[in-house]
């Protein structure tokens, strides 16, 4: 864990950033909408191991707002909102036993998150262009995606229990060797 004030600030701008030009990325390429914020909460790791979790809650808070003040696509910037601090409660969540009961609270947590973020979409925002979509899939469609999500999601929980360690193991060591 850093200490001292002004490494952990720039640390933690800088992932900000980062996180916010993956948000503004994936508005380039269709299907971002959903690996963007994905890829934009791997950056909460570093921030959360380097220092701690309170910094890595502010790192999130500004990269959420950064998102959702210059993103194009809304419907990315809004699931970042609502998902992208998944990596800081991951632990809690981990915690729990039986580990079915885990997984279930993990994706009670992903599916109340999704929702609240289509709802706020839908019924703050407006957004037509996302209305018509959802009249276009149908019901069953709309389904069938919300499914495909929680399997990507299941996928995503276990990349992250392998990328922590790998960071933690691997890369944190090579780093704090450069920038002594």
């Amino acid at each position: 864990m850093m200490h001292g004030k002004s490494g952990p600030i720039a640390l933690c701008g800088v992932l900000a950033a980062l996180a916010a030009a993956l948000m503004l990325l994936g508005g380039l390429f269709p299907g971002a909408t959903y690996c963007a914020p994905l890829l934009a909460s791997l950056v909460l790791i570093p921030a959360q191991e380097e220092c701690g979790p309170r910094a890595a809650w502010g790192l999130f808070t500004a990269a959420a707002l950064l998102s959702l003040l210059l993103c194009a696509d809304k419907e990315a910037a809004l699931l970042f909102a609502a998902l992208g601090y998944y990596p800081i409660l991951k632990a809690r969540f981990d915690a729990v036993r039986p580990g079915l009961l885990s997984r279930l609270c993990k994706l009670a947590f992903f599916n109340a998150a999704v929702l609240a973020a289509y709802a706020m979409l839908l019924f703050v925002l407006v957004s037509d262009t996302a209305r018509a979509e959802f009249r276009e899939m149908g019901k069953a469609m709309t389904a069938a995606l919300l499914l495909g999500g929680n399997i990507v999601f299941l996928l995503y929980d276990f990349v992250l229990r392998r990328l922590r360690p790998l960071y933690v193991g691997r890369l944190q060591p090579v780093l704090r060797r450069l920038f002594r």
